[in-house]
Order: structure tokens, then C-alpha cells, then sequence
């Protein structure tokens, strides 16, 4: 779902370096996306994504175009971005609610109240013991952090492996 718009200039190219259809189509079906890049969980009818390689408003704003109306987990080490990045490219794909969370939850929470439903927690395992408790059938929660991971863990992959944990401890992944 995520790679289709991707697909027309990947076959281009494959096409471009001599590659036929039998081998453009193995490469698609065989092509896997690195961890923590957009990882999907199906749990019941709720879809959990995993983008905790997700550290720049960029990245997120390009999660949330192919999740819409996704519940977006945001937080993380306050890089200094413009933040308010957020509000166009929120309001362009559309997102059902925000979730704040580490280091950059007040400043994120203060920029983005304004114009989304926000809510806001100090840690991971806080906003997990919210999502068990509120998400309803259906729902699409994108853990899309937008910002580096130092405030809580040593790195994305750290942070990612986390949210995983959480997941299956909260939803028996």
C-alpha cells in the first residue's frame, strides 16, 4: 500500500537498465522496507505502524500521506525544527487526533492544540496504557515521532524496538 505511488519510477528505472517484467515484478514482491521505516502491525482491526526512523517533520508529513486520519504519536529530542511544519501537512492529508509524548511533548503540544485534538504523556508506556483504553475499531495508530530519540532512548532502533514491546504487551502483537 505505502510503496505504490513509488512504483512507476522504480519499474522506469528497472525498465531503464534492461530488466524484464518477470524480474521488475520479483523485485517488487521481494522488496522489504528497513526496520522501523513504516512497519505495519495488524491487531484486530486496528493497524499499528512503526516509523520510529521517523526524526524529521519530512518523514512524518510522508507517514501521515499514506495513513490518513491516523491517531500520530509524536515526541522524541527537541531538534529545533520549525514544528508548525506539522499543522499544514496535518491539515493537507488529515489526521484524527496527536499524541505527545518525551521531551518535546510541551512544545509540541502548545504548537498543535490549536488546530488538532492533542493529548500528551511523559513516556511510551504512558501513551500505550491511553491507546488500550481509547482507540476504537479500525483505528490506525502511526508512531511517526518526527524528532530524534535522545531524550529517552539511545537511538531510533531503541525507541522502535520499544514501541514494539509495548505493542505486544498492551495488544498481543
Amino acid at each position: 500500500k505505502v510503496l505504490l505511488e513509488n512504483y512507476p519510477p522504480l519499474v522506469d528505472i528497472c525498465a531503464k537498465y534492461g530488466f524484464d517484467n518477470d524480474e521488475i515484478v520479483f523485485l517488487l514482491n521481494n522488496f522489504k522496507l528497513e526496520p522501523f521505516r513504516l512497519n505495519e502491525v495488524k491487531i484486530n482491526n486496528n493497524l499499528f505502524v512503526n516509523d520510529s526512523k521517523s526524526t524529521n517533520i519530512v518523514t512524518t508529513i510522508f507517514a501521515v500521506k499514506n495513513y490518513p486520519y491516523a491517531i500520530v504519536i509524536l515526541g522524541g529530542d527537541d531538534k529545533h525544527l520549525n514544528y508548525e511544519e506539522f499543522i499544514d501537512g496535518f491539515n493537507k492529508y488529515g489526521i484524527k487526533e496527536v499524541i505527545c509524548f518525551g521531551g518535546l511533548k510541551e512544545k509540541l503540544f502548545s504548537i498543535l492544540n490549536p488546530h488538532f485534538k492533542c493529548l500528551k504523556f511523559n513516556i511510551l508506556d504512558d501513551v500505550f496504557t491511553y491507546l488500550k483504553a481509547n482507540i476504537t475499531e479500525s483505528d490506525v495508530i502511526l508512531f511517526s515521532p518526527g524528532s530524534s530519540s535522545f531524550d529517552l532512548y539511545k537511538d531510533y532502533k531503541a525507541r522502535g524496538y520499544h514501541f514494539d514491546k509495548l505493542l505486544e504487551q498492551f495488544f498481543g502483537k
